[in-house]
């Protein structure tokens, strides 16, 4: 989901404040839970980046335009790559199972 910020802890006995790391995943405010809602209703949902915002908005999660463009065709790579060992390992399942 959307995050907020990062923990931050302050320890009494060094005097020094510390800044937790961003979880992984996370690229900016939004999450991995986001960015997999997002590609499954673009592209199994077949919806426009305008329904998109305008979902988004309806559920309280404001993303720009440009963010959500660059969001689905940013890292096509990864996901072909992706799909391909999915697509791979189905073929030899099929195969050594016949």
């Amino acid at each position: 989901m959307y995050y907020s910020g990062k923990e931050k802890y302050y320890s009494p006995s060094e005097g020094k404040t510390y800044l937790a790391s961003i979880p992984a995943g996370y690229d900016g405010e939004f999450g991995p839970g986001i960015k997999a809602l997002v590609m499954s209703l673009y592209y199994g949902g077949n919806m426009t980046q305008g329904k998109l915002l305008e979902f988004l908005e309806n559920i309280g999660i404001s993303m720009s335009a440009g963010y959500l463009s660059n969001l689905l065709i940013k890292n096509l790579g990864d996901f072909e790559a992706e799909y391909n060992q999915v697509y791979t390992s189905g073929l030899e399942v099929a195969h050594g199972s016949t």
